[in-house]
């Protein structure tokens, strides 16, 4: 323990300097013909779907936008790793790994504006004395963020993290958010060190679908038209809400003679006690029968996706999820829990949103309503509100306002 303790110091001492030397050598920022925009990101290309997040809204950016769409010369840069991002004992390499590789793609532009979705490349467009636009996609701070996934690091790397976010939201030209939810959820967290007042708050840009592979059958899964069959996707955490689902199930079991196929798609700590939950589900109602699925692949996921009749999710941190605009687009009727971004999906008495722990009136709702109806309104809803020529024209007015 004695060793650890004394490689964590030399770590956490080696991070300091390493901050303080980046400050040391910031670049001013000044304004000269601004006609191009890079967009940039310390995160992969996902060009075919199947993630979330930064990597998977860039990725969103470069398919949709290309290289006409935006009517100004663009172009887009993913992760590329460095000395310091390979260095993965350190718990801040991806923050440092973002910062060298910004520095190093930057540093002989001229005329660019810059949009980015994580807040470590937005720290290095900072130090490099760029106009940027940040688009944050986490759950509240990074801090927070991390502490919920179950990440361990140090107080002094807690300390480098909140003050890099800190100044990269600060200095952002304007710091957008995929929902009103994730931005309220963001200025509520406790894990930040400054307040919402010291940022500029840009316009909300929801996300739109850019990925469509061709279903693959889940092997032993088929359709049955015999029974609704309810699906649920995500980690298997208290922030997912996938522990509630048992309680709800049981709500509708009791409230229905109908067959219920529940499957469950995810992995997470809480696996066991939702397993122990659904067999004893299945044990008392014949009528009830459940699927696990740990992990599958982008086009099984598809599949899923079209067998299910009902999307069930009651997240207690909500951001805004892509998997929900899935749904929609594929007209089946969906369930979420009434925090966060969820409500936003919500434009027409679309989505059945349920209020803490009061499953009985979402069931009551659910039961006399056409599942059918709400499934074609949600994908009428996701055209109007959520369509690639929306996302479009959302970035587009972004790019005017910051060339202007």
């Amino acid at each position: 323990k004695e060793d650890l303790m004394k490689i964590q110091i030399i770590r956490d001492i080696k991070n300091i300097l390493h901050l303080i030397n980046l400050i040391i050598q910031k670049r001013k920022y000044y304004i000269k013909n601004e006609n191009k925009v890079h967009f940039i990101t310390f995160r992969k290309f996902f060009p075919d779907g199947g993630a979330g997040g930064g990597g998977a809204v860039q990725s969103m950016n470069n398919i949709i936008f290309g290289n006409d769409k935006l009517n100004i010369p663009v172009n887009y840069t993913f992760l590329e790793e460095n000395k310091w991002s390979l260095d993965r004992k350190n718990n801040l390499w991806d923050l440092y790994g973002a910062i060298e590789f910004v520095r190093k793609k930057t540093k002989k532009e001229k005329g660019h504006i810059y949009i980015t979705h994580d807040y470590g490349s937005a720290f290095g467009l900072w130090l490099m004395g760029k106009k940027y636009a940040l688009v944050s996609h986490i759950q509240g701070s990074r801090v927070e963020e991390k502490t919920n996934f179950g990440e361990k690091f140090s107080w002094i790397s807690k300390k480098i993290i909140q003050y890099c976010e800190k100044k990269a939201f600060e200095n952002a030209y304007c710091v957008c958010f995929p929902s009103e939810g994730a931005y309220n959820y963001f200025c509520s967290s406790p894990y930040k060190i400054f307040s919402s007042k010291t940022f500029s708050k840009g316009p909300i840009l929801y996300n739109t679908l850019y990925a469509y592979p061709t279903p693959e059958k889940y092997p032993d899964i088929n359709e049955d038209k015999s029974v609704t069959t309810i699906l649920s996707v995500g980690q298997l955490t208290v922030a997912k809400g996938m522990d509630l689902h048992p309680k709800f199930l049981e709500e509708l079991l009791k409230n229905t003679n109908k067959k219920i196929r529940y499957i469950m798609v995810g992995m997470g700590i809480l696996e066991k006690q939702i397993i122990s939950e659904l067999e004893n589900l299945k044990k008392y109602y014949s009528n009830f029968s459940y699927i696990h699925v740990k992990k599958c692949n982008y086009p099984q996921m598809q599949y899923l996706q079209g067998i299910c009749d009902i999307y069930l999710m009651l997240h207690r941190i909500s951001i805004f999820d892509l998997a929900t605009l899935e749904l929609m687009n594929k007209s089946k009727c969906i369930i979420l829990s009434n925090i966060g971004g969820n409500p936003e999906f919500n434009q027409d008495n679309n989505i059945i949103l349920v209020d803490k722990d009061d499953y009985a009136s979402a069931i009551k709702t659910l039961n006399l309503s056409d599942i059918n109806k709400l499934g074609l309104n949600n994908k009428m809803v996701y055209d109007k509100y959520f369509s690639n020529e929306v996302f479009i024209k959302n970035y587009q007015d972004l790019i005017n306002n910051m060339i202007k």
